[in-house]
């Protein structure tokens, strides 16, 4: 092998020598600088996962399936729903704000798509407006025929629509029904502010389904 070849061949042995370093160096570097797990520090943020605090929350109104929920901090009522089963077809979702966060303690309610309850000055449609099948149906509720909302299931708009009943009110009511479902009408008396004067004021126009 002449002078020439002998440097070709030690240049290019150079050169194998760099770039097998340079690789091994690049691979051997993210190793050294990776810290090594600590099994304390895993099992502690584990405890720490399991240790949040749930939140309680009322699910009602037009859902599959209405109740109490506990559900993690941070989610939103659309999750909350979620958990209940969804809407149901009569559900009006463009008034509930499925992006705000629950609170512990607090109510999802969803509205249905048509109230039962008339706006406030119309008067309620009578028997004799209904379908055949629904006069039926519906012939023993309310005075004259006027439907009659459900204390336990009725959102605050629908029980602010009744004679005497305003925003603080109905938000007492469903408090008390968060309590223990009403079993009856006058069960209503033992919300704080509502006497037997009060309750007759609406008395034809609510009724009690557990």
């Amino acid at each position: 092998m002449n002078l020439w070849n002998r440097r070709k061949a030690a240049v290019i042995f150079v050169l194998m020598v760099l770039i097998v370093g340079t690789t091994l160096y690049w691979e051997e570097t993210p190793r050294q600088n990776k810290a090594p797990l600590d099994p304390e520090a895993v099992m502690t943020k584990q405890r720490e996962q399991k240790a949040l605090p749930s939140l309680r929350v009322y699910v009602s109104g037009a859902v599959m399936y209405p109740g109490l929920y506990d559900l993690a901090p941070g989610l939103r009522y659309a999750d909350a729903i979620r958990k209940a089963g969804g809407m149901t077809d009569e559900a009006d979702e463009t008034r509930v704000n499925l992006a705000k966060k629950i609170k512990d303690g607090c109510q999802v309610n969803v509205p249905l798509r048509k109230n039962r309850r008339p706006a406030a000055g119309k008067a309620p449609p009578s028997a004799g407006d209904l379908p055949a099948r629904e006069k039926e149906k519906r012939k023993d509720k309310g005075a004259a025929g006027f439907l009659r909302i459900n204390l336990n299931d009725a959102s605050q708009e629908e029980l602010e629509h009744l004679p005497g009943i305003g925003p603080g009110m109905a938000q007492r009511i469903i408090s008390e029904r968060n309590k223990a479902l009403f079993q009856s009408v006058d069960e209503l008396l033992r919300v704080k502010g509502i006497g037997p004067k009060n309750l007759s004021r609406f008395r034809e126009l609510v009724e009690v389904i557990p």
